[in-house]
């Protein structure tokens, strides 16, 4: 059993299936891909595994605990991240508050620690914004820190989403499209990061990305989907390879 194990997880919205019946295990402190021709429901499995949807069937196991239907915050207390394919910010915070926002424990998150444990919530803030600093120093966008989300390139966003998923610890990263609409080299770097947390820090990374040269370079595991349900899974030169793959993506 893998950190991540999907039992026949299905969902549909109306007449359409997103989701068929789907079946995988994603091994732990592994980073895999997840690819398909659009509308596989790529993003709507991993909208699932986070909470945002609700499965029709099926089961969601995440270090052999059953997540299915928790809430997102239930879910992110208990080390899953996810990032979407256009950075959500929040445009009042600035950058540096805006990676803030992905420590999980802080002391000052409820109404009574924050009046009774003052101290501890102080020493806590300390830590959690020096930490977010340095991932933001790793990334090379520490000067924006103080400055609205705003003043910040395409590319930086994506970066900023990268400071965010460093700062949250989590065991489990699900990553939609972090190299979309960026140049080759900060999206080859961007995966580089997020190799480096796996290495680092022992989380596993799922990635769904369309830049198929990039990914098959870097995962050790790819799971392919068409029209909702697994089309087939290997290592990145079996997947090359696969005749039902090429076929899904141009066509037989």
């Amino acid at each position: 059993m893998g950190i991540l194990e999907l039992k026949g997880v299905s969902k549909s919205f109306g007449g359409l299936v997103a989701v068929n019946d789907l079946a995988i295990d994603v091994d732990d402190e592994s980073m895999c891909g997840l690819i398909g021709p659009n509308g596989s429901g790529k993003t709507t499995l991993f909208n699932v595994i986070s909470g945002l949807h609700k499965p029709d069937s099926g089961h969601v196991i995440f270090k052999g605990i059953d997540i299915t239907g928790l809430p997102p915050h239930e879910i992110f207390q208990k080390g899953i991240y996810r990032t979407f394919q256009s950075p959500q910010i929040v445009p009042r915070l600035s950058v540096l508050e805006n990676v803030l926002l992905a420590g999980r424990g802080q002391a000052g998150e409820g109404l009574l620690p924050a009046f009774l444990k003052r101290k501890e919530w102080r020493e806590t803030e300390s830590r959690l914004i020096e930490r977010a600093y340095e991932n933001l120093k790793f990334l090379g966008i520490e000067k924006a820190a103080n400055e609205s989300p705003w003043t910040l390139s395409g590319g930086q966003l994506k970066l900023l989403e990268v400071a965010r998923a460093l700062m949250s610890d989590a065991e489990l990263l699900l990553l939609d499209e972090p190299a979309a609409g960026v140049n080759p080299t900060l999206a080859a770097n961007i995966l580089d990061f997020f190799e480096h947390v796996r290495k680092e820090r022992g989380a596993t990374v799922f990635v769904i990305e369309h830049k198929m040269e990039l990914l098959l370079r870097r995962v050790s595991h790819v799971f392919v989907m068409n029209k909702g349900s697994l089309l087939f899974q290997g290592s990145p030169k079996e997947v090359a390879e696969e005749q039902s793959v090429v076929e899904a993506y141009l066509g037989a």
